[in-house]
């Protein structure tokens, strides 16, 4: 790590990450390229005694600051405004990284200097179903990055990105009042000043998929995603392909969140609110499957719950693997058993 200005920034925020930070950091520290700089963001974590235990082993290698709890929209914010380098790396503590992520990424950028970002391809780890499986599976990526590919689900881009300072700064930084989706945030605020994304699809970053309520974490994702959606459409001026994409991204993430809510009424048996919320995405896009779905909570609603126990039951242990998203258009989970990425 260079005395002077390095050429990258790592920025890691943490909050409730303790056991699973030092996995990221080892894998920064075994990049093949190495004039970089490590920022750690620790925001309001509520066991920051465990955590600076955890780091004490780290504290030459890395910039250390401390917050009030304000969220990942907020530890970006301030770890970006810290940041000596140029480029900025993303990095969340419970991922890491192949040794070559650095210079895979730098070299891409390096011959191309009008590119503002990239983002690579990944492996999943931590859920059975979808171990080993490649991130560009399930947020697929095809074709050029734009406003409205981006708003259709053409293009998903992948958080662990290298970013131009500049181009982050001229966007106007990460947003401090989004604690989720501030990344989908500042992504299109990029484009919209006329910034260049790419990708490419190396697996470069191992994205861990980490135990809880997968659909309370995926409901509380559509919250924020339109929260996003109706911040750029009040604050930023849209072409009116943009403006139509935004609507029908908006659309998709409600008809997601009504699916979710369905699936989330079939775990609690709550039968009656499970066919209401799935009759409401079934009119967005109707199916076979979510027909089938209906059928068995008008005549056999116990079987349905039984069988959704059976197919997550064998999910988790990995019996079944996730099946990829068969349409890559926004059209929320649009299968009863997609799994994507939170």
């Amino acid at each position: 790590m260079s005395e002077s200005c390095p050429a990258v920034s790592i920025i890691v925020p943490a909050h409730q990450v303790t056991a699973y930070i030092g996995q990221a950091l080892d894998s920064i520290l075994a990049q093949t390229f190495t004039d970089y700089e490590i920022i750690v963001v620790n925001d309001g974590c509520p066991d920051t005694a465990a955590l600076e235990t955890t780091l004490q082993g780290y504290a030459a290698r890395i910039r250390y600051q401390r917050q009030e709890n304000g969220g990942v929209g907020a530890a970006r914010r301030t770890a970006v405004l810290a940041a000596r380098a140029p480029l900025i790396a993303q990095l969340d503590p419970d991922d890491w990284w192949e040794p070559t992520y650095l210079e895979a990424q730098l070299a891409r950028m390096s011959a191309e200097p009008d590119l503002d970002m990239l983002y690579p391809n990944g492996y999943y780890f931590g859920d059975a179903s979808l171990e080993s499986k490649l991130l560009m599976e399930y947020s697929p990526s095809r074709g050029e990055v734009t406003f409205c590919r981006l708003m259709s689900g053409h293009v998903n881009i992948l958080y662990s990105a290298l970013i131009r300072k500049e181009a982050i700064l001229r966007a106007g930084n990460f947003d401090p009042d989004f604690r989720t989706s501030e990344d989908f945030d500042l992504w299109l605020r990029i484009l919209k000043s006329g910034g260049r994304i790419a990708y490419h699809r190396i697996p470069l970053v191992h994205y861990r998929k980490r135990a809880g309520s997968l659909t309370s974490s995926a409901l509380r994702t559509c919250e924020w995603i339109v929260r996003v959606l109706d911040k750029i459409e009040r604050s930023l001026a849209l072409s009116d392909e943009e403006a139509k994409s935004l609507k029908a991204r908006r659309v998709a993430v409600q008809m997601e969140r009504e699916l979710l809510l369905g699936k989330q009424a079939v775990q609690l048996h709550n039968w009656t609110k499970a066919r209401q919320h799935i009759e409401q995405y079934q009119c967005h896009r109707p199916s076979l499957k979510i027909s089938g779905i209906l059928l068995l909570l008008r005549w056999s609603p116990q079987l349905l719950g039984w069988l959704h126990d059976a197919r997550d039951g064998l999910l988790r242990r990995g019996f079944f693997k996730a099946r990829a998203p068969e349409s890559i258009e926004v059209a929320g989970a649009g299968e009863w058993n997609t799994r994507g990425v939170e």
